[in-house]
């Protein structure tokens, strides 16, 4: 089996970021302070604003703190399950 680099995660049979994450209902129960967002003009709006591109993800989970983004990940598709990856944009 092939081994990934240094800094990346063997996601199936492929290497990913080391800042990407696996999601689910549990992820969100650990962390109640992240919100999903999968409301298309509103995941645009926020890629647009942290200068991403505003078709580049489908949906968003953010952190919010003193108004600003504290994180922002983003994922493709819109529901949030265990095989679904995040990366980590702010």
């Amino acid at each position: 089996m092939k081994r990934c680099p240094a800094g990346t995660l063997q996601h199936g049979k492929v290497c990913v970021p080391r800042t990407s994450k696996k999601i689910g209902d549990d992820y969100f129960q650990a962390h109640p302070e992240r919100v999903f967002i999968n409301i298309d003009f509103t995941v645009k709006e926020i890629l647009e604003s942290i200068g991403e591109e505003p078709n580049s993800y489908d949906a968003l989970i953010v952190k919010f703190g003193d108004g600003e983004f504290k994180e922002v990940w983003g994922m493709k598709g819109t529901t949030p399950n265990l095989d679904k990856t995040v990366w980590r944009l702010e």
